[in-house]
């Protein structure tokens, strides 16, 4: 049987010519509507190479453009907020100048410090909350400490607080006396005033620690604030939060708005403290009879790190801005406001019998005194790198015995900028303003 193939040659020529026409019209077509010589790799390959890298680096260039121009935006709103604090503390170096002139009284240095106060209050304000995207670009505070969690703080025996109820809870059994031997440790800011009157004279607390039960526990405030502590108990001796206290540890707390109305050893934040107190402040009024100061009554143990900005009187003797007596150390402590005492008092200790190191005072001395320690009664006491206002308002300043000038460096400014217990962390931003990976291509800039 024979074999027979039938083949239609021109159909398959006139085919085969009507697909290589049909694809150079698509060609020229996509030519024509794109404008582009080259569209794929097909075209030109080298020439494709060539383009395609040449379109990522311009759409990389017009990225780092707008990054630029975000950058540009950052620095502008940086520096609007920069101008606007620089004024503020132009303000605050002139009202300083200002106060160093002998004609002014009391109410009018008053007034000038408050508005000190309130300049720098504003400045931390703007510096913590200027944002740019969601970023704090000036910086943001770092708590002076590391807050742990409710359960390691129940793990390491502390009893978690968060209300004044579960405060006053955590120091008192339920019959009303006082754990003496309690560790504390807040989980929330406080304010006292949900208690009430307690005693019927006004007191919304009761001084933890009297002066025959000794309070020997830890209290941590964890960088929390309490609130509108008061006590009125003009008889009674060790008055404040804690009265009086042995081997105690009382550390990073804010007492707020406090008022304190005690007998002997009074002052906001303890009676007496024997043991540490460390990184706490205190702000408000404290009034007794003799060893009376804004954070504490007495000291018998170690100061450190602590703030007083207080109106402290007192009806006797050794009283201080920070502390009436001091027999042991107080740090890296300050203390602003005022001193009204009988002897007249000491901006920062009434009597001193032990170290001062560090310190800070510009209290204000209502009846002259001494810008910093009233007196020393021991030979024993040392002082080293503390500075003091030296012209208290015009009042004649007794000269701090047993201290050179060497041993105190004078400042004769109105304000010392007191000591925030926080540090600043830097804010760096790297803007991408140019298309490679090396530092030629990034800026960075600290607007921290």
């Amino acid at each position: 049987m024979s074999i027979t193939v039938n083949t239609n040659m021109s159909s398959i020529i006139a085919q085969r010519s009507l697909y290589k026409a049909t694809n150079k019209m698509n060609t020229a077509l996509e030519r024509l509507s794109t404008g582009l010589r080259i569209n794929s790799a097909k075209d030109d390959s080298a020439g494709s190479a060539i383009s395609t890298k040449l379109e990522y680096k311009m759409s990389s260039y017009d990225v780092a453009k707008d990054n630029a121009q975000m950058g540009q935006s950052m620095l502008d709103t940086a520096n609007g907020t920069l101008s606007n604090i620089n004024s503020m503390l132009q303000r605050m170096r002139d009202l300083s100048e200002q106060a160093s002139n002998g004609t002014y009284g009391e109410d009018e240095r008053k007034a000038m410090q408050a508005e000190i106060n309130g300049l720098t209050e504003e400045i931390y304000r703007i510096k913590n909350t200027t944002e740019f995207n969601g970023k704090k670009i000036l910086g943001e505070e770092e708590p002076s400490i590391k807050r742990i969690s409710e359960a390691e703080a129940i793990a390491q025996g502390y009893t978690v607080v968060k209300t004044a109820k579960e405060l006053y809870s955590a120091f008192h059994n339920a019959d009303g006396t006082q754990k003496l031997n309690a560790k504390v440790m807040l989980f929330a800011d406080i304010d006292l005033n949900e208690l009430g009157d307690l005693d019927g004279n006004g007191s919304n607390w009761e001084a933890i620690g009297t002066e025959n039960n000794y309070y020997t526990g830890a209290f941590d405030g964890n960088g929390f604030t309490i609130e509108n502590l008061k006590i009125n108990k003009p008889n009674d001796k060790f008055q404040g939060f804690f009265g009086r206290t042995s081997k105690v540890t009382i550390e990073n707390v804010t007492l707020k708005n406090a008022n304190i109305v005690g007998n002997q050893s009074t002052g906001i934040l303890c009676g007496l403290i024997s043991g540490v107190a460390r990184n706490c402040k205190v702000t408000g009024n404290v009034q007794g009879s003799s060893c009376v100061g804004g954070l504490c009554g007495y000291n018998s143990g170690e100061i450190e790190d602590c703030i007083a900005i207080s109106n402290v009187s007192n009806d006797r003797n050794n009283t201080g801005g920070l502390v009436g007596v001091n027999t042991k150390i107080i740090k890296n402590s300050c203390s602003n406001g005022t001193v009204d005492g009988q002897d007249g008092g000491g901006g920062l200790v009434g009597e001193n019998q032990g170290a001062i190191e560090n310190c800070k005072t510009t209290s204000f001395l209502k009846k002259g005194g001494c810008s910093f320690v009233r007196s020393n009664i021991s030979t024993n006491v040392s002082y080293k790198d503390n500075e003091y206002n030296s012209n208290i308002n015009g009042n004649i300043i007794i000269t701090t015995i047993a201290v050179s000038d060497d041993e105190i460096k004078d400042n004769k400014n109105l304000i010392i900028t007191l000591n925030q217990n926080q540090n600043n962390i830097s804010v760096n931003t790297n803007l991408q303003v140019g298309i490679q990976s090396d530092d030629t291509s990034v800026i960075s800039v600290d607007t921290g």
